[in-house]
């Protein structure tokens, strides 16, 4: 169930990040084109596994320099068939996309080997969907190239509904045995109409996405968009005329700075001629004037309550100010001093006389088993959470005496964790020396087995 559980989350995270680069591409490259691209996502899903399988593989097994040279040949590969398969239609700044999209994907399936996803993490995809997809909706109705909505919804739909079963699959920790799982709930006072509230929103936003994929409704947004656009632009043209018209209030002078002398005509006061019609402003400018001018009062009567309420940082002011710097030669040999603590420290950890406790000797065998076979233990694991990993790799290894050692095993981490804490315990550390032999002859024996087969 743990494993179900951890791979649900993988999937989930990559395809939340595979959808946003896809729709990503297409707005780029469509926009340039006029016409939405076609490309293969093939080497996209493969790339994805490969990262996955291949860590779990050469993690723990191989030198660091060997996992990270196959780990750049494998990559390499990718991004050359991923290239070739969508060769036909491809274009430089498409192939770099697509190559970067694959590459993203590969490093990412990799690293979960290495570090498991958080609930922040589960949490921020959550968030970027819903955000991403409110954004990716108002650019394609924009676009007159984009054909696929019906998809486009369902897809980004679908990512956020998986993301929040997601946040549910890292509420909680998984319990040591899988039918005996306990969960301890604390009500503290009373949600009251929080609940009601929460489940009309979400409601109200499902049924809402669903009535924007009905044709008529989504033809209906789309000309809302074009008619919000086409006010905006004719607003801005009024404020250009109406800027354009007060500069042409101010007289134009000649070259030499001079006003241009009177004209030799005289004017014509007899009541024959026509009237000049005075200049005035249209009553829409009117409105639009004083609009803009509420507009900017408003817009800086906020900003001012706004510096005025915001608390600058506290500062640290130093009083004094030291830099020592040290010769180079004390640098090296203070090095080189530390060199030789942690050489001293790595030989004596190789006896048992150095332990404190002789459990503690005897845990360390089981972490010196565990990295000769892959087991490592990672530096946010506790002793518990180590011992069932050894535990769940030894249940289809170990035949006849899985119950013992699965026994012996927890034996093992309850003496090491009440010596450590000081508490007793009713285990002698001499029933343990035989779990590190079978553990031992265990290693001999596949080793004796993979030889045989391979002279077979």
């Amino acid at each position: 169930m743990k494993q179900l559980k951890s791979l649900s989350i993988y999937l989930i995270l990559l395809y939340s990040e595979a959808l946003w680069m896809v729709y990503a591409i297409i707005f780029f490259t469509g926009n340039e084109r006029g016409i939405a691209p076609v490309f293969d996502l093939k080497w996209w899903i493969i790339a994805c596994i490969a990262g996955f399988v291949l860590n779990v593989l050469l993690a723990g097994r191989v030198p660091y320099f060997v996992m990270v040279f196959g780990n750049g040949i494998v990559l390499t590969g990718l991004i050359i068939l991923n290239w070739l398969s969508n060769m036909p239609e491809l274009t430089l700044g498409l192939g770099i996309a697509l190559s970067i999209a694959v590459s993203v994907l590969f490093i990412r399936s990799a690293n979960f080997i290495y570090r498991e996803p958080s609930r922040t993490q589960m949490m921020g995809h959550f968030e970027g969907n819903i955000v991403l997809y409110v954004i990716y909706v108002l650019l394609f109705s924009l676009s007159d190239w984009f054909q696929g909505t019906v998809p486009f919804h369902m897809l980004f739909l679908f990512a956020i509904f998986m993301s929040l079963i997601g946040m549910v699959f890292t509420l909680q920790s998984h319990e040591i045995n899988d039918g005996q799982q306990e969960t301890d709930i604390q009500k503290v006072g009373q949600s009251g109409w929080f609940v009601g509230v929460i489940t009309f929103l979400l409601a109200s936003l499902s049924l809402l996405c669903l009535v924007m994929l009905i044709p008529s409704i989504r033809t209906g947004l789309h000309a809302v968009a074009i008619t919000l656009l086409s006010g905006a632009k004719w607003v801005g043209t009024s404020l250009m005329n109406i800027a354009v018209f007060l500069f042409n209030l101010f007289p134009e002078l000649n070259s030499t700075g001079e006003l241009p002398p009177p004209s030799e005509e005289q004017p014509n006061f007899s009541g024959d001629g026509n009237e000049e019609i005075p200049f005035t402003i249209p009553i829409e400018w009117m409105f639009i004037l004083v609009g803009a001018i509420a507009v900017i009062v408003i817009a800086v009567w906020m900003v001012t309550k706004w510096l005025k309420n915001k608390q600058p940082p506290q500062s640290v002011k130093l009083q004094s100010l030291k830099v020592v710097r040290g010769s180079w030669w004390k640098t090296v040999v203070r090095k080189m001093i530390a060199l030789y603590h942690k050489m001293v420290l790595g030989w004596k950890m190789r006896f048992p006389r150095f332990y404190h406790f002789p459990i503690y000797w005897q845990y360390h065998q089981l972490e010196k088993w565990g990295r000769k076979n892959g087991i490592i233990r990672l530096k946010h694991e506790t002793s518990m959470e180590y011992v069932e990993k050894v535990i769940d790799y030894l249940e289809d290894v170990v035949e006849g005496k899985n119950y013992e050692v699965k026994e012996l095993l927890h034996q093992l981490n309850h003496t090491y964790q009440s010596t450590y804490y000081g508490s007793e315990n009713g285990y002698s550390v001499n029933e343990f020396k035989s779990l590190i032999n079978d553990l031992k002859k265990l290693r001999n024996n596949q080793k004796n087995n993979a030889s045989e087969t391979k002279n077979i």
